[in-house]
């Protein structure tokens, strides 16, 4: 009776393993359109950072008597944070939770009309490429990318 139960139980976790694999692979195509993506918006991001880096260089006094929102300085650390450190799955998956509420709520176009647009697309890449097997991360990730993708879109 035992090894009927054990070869079910093998049965069950071959048969979870292979969902487990199709699921990756499928992960790993989808990581693939959205580094195509990721690479397509790159540039009109890199042309954004160049423009705003010129308007610091230009204007560094008002810049520092300008205080910023409490929020946009929260989003920039927070992106600091997960590209500074990519394998830490804590800091990683508060901060892809942060960046989905920001991109779902009213703060969504001051994230694509600025640079932290390409550095929150680096960050969600990021994690495709170093927390592979955290499932929720990875799935979280994978939302953000679509919502925020899908703003730049219709934005187009």
């Amino acid at each position: 009776m035992a090894e009927t139960e054990e070869a079910q139980r093998i049965e069950e976790l071959l048969q979870e393993r292979a969902e487990w694999q199709e699921e990756r692979s499928r992960l790993r195509e989808e990581v693939e359109l959205l580094k195509s993506r990721v690479a397509k918006l790159g540039g009109e991001a890199i042309q954004v950072e160049k423009r705003d880096a010129e308007t610091q260089t230009e204007e560094p006094e008002k810049e520092s008597t300008t205080s910023q929102p409490a929020e946009a300085d929260g989003l920039h650390g927070v992106l600091a944070g997960m590209l500074r450190s990519p394998e830490d799955e804590a800091l990683q998956l508060a901060g892809i939770e942060q960046l989905f509420v920001e991109q779902t709520q009213a703060g969504a176009a001051q994230l694509e009309s600025t640079p932290q647009l390409h550095q929150s697309l680096e960050a969600a890449v990021a994690i495709f490429v170093h927390h592979q097997s955290n499932w929720t991360l990875l799935l979280k990730a994978s939302q953000f990318l679509s919502v925020l993708l899908a703003a730049v879109t219709l934005a187009e």
